[in-house]
């Protein structure tokens, strides 16, 4: 059920495609830009699912404005779901030589979520390693978008969320992005083979998906 809305700014589009793949695994939370500039009806004629409060200021002083809409106050029944999705680690190795030395020859373990994979800076630099991201070096004509993808994690477990690149990813063999149609695959237990920047890219990953010690 949808829960909030983030309305962006139009002159905000950058704003609004990072909120858009940070959401994207989310079903309660949309995302969407300001077409009414912000003006909303009273409450007594707003419909269900509409804006009820005025958020042009919002909108004016930082960019955006989180709405909340009916029901939003539900139980969630979700919880026993979430907390097996929690115990879930996930492990990033690198299977094509670019992507070994973009790890720095080493495994990467991932704990935090939602964790992007994007480019940053030219081949020959150092890739960027950080607890939510992953930089990849790349050069023109570019195989790696400044926001490529995102790992996220829900009640469905862990998928790969692409963040509408150029070129795609191809994860376990099924193209998400790149005008496929598609933007999400859930990952299956144990190994997954993540291509960053679609078919013919130098990195090409496992991501290993397996339960916590607890």
């Amino acid at each position: 059920m949808l829960k909030k809305i983030y309305v962006v700014s139009k002159a905000k589009p950058e704003l609004h495609e990072r909120l858009s793949t940070y959401f994207a695994a989310d079903e309660t939370t949309k995302v969407i830009l300001d077409r009414r500039r912000g003006e909303c009806r009273g409450p007594e004629t707003a419909a269900p699912g509409r804006r009820r409060r005025d958020v042009s200021g919002d909108l004016e002083n930082r960019g955006w404005a989180m709405v909340e809409l009916n029901g939003s106050n539900e139980s969630s029944t979700d919880a026993p779901v979430l907390a097996d999705v929690a115990r879930i680690m996930a492990v990033i190795e690198g299977r094509t030589p670019a992507a070994v030395a973009a790890l720095g020859a080493q495994p990467h373990p991932i704990v935090h979520f939602p964790y992007a994979i994007e480019r940053c800076g030219e081949v020959g630099g150092r890739a960027l390693v950080l607890d939510r991201r992953l930089g990849l070096p790349d050069r023109e004509p570019f195989r790696v978008s400044r926001r490529h993808c995102v790992l996220v994690r829900d009640k469905q477990g862990l998928s790969v969320v692409d963040a509408m690149s150029r070129l795609g990813t191809v994860v376990n063999g099924v193209r998400i992005g790149g005008g496929s149609g598609r933007r999400r695959a859930t990952l299956n237990p144990g190994a997954n083979e993540i291509a960053v920047g679609g078919p013919g890219t130098p990195y090409i990953f496992n991501l290993v998906l397996r339960a916590a010690a607890v």
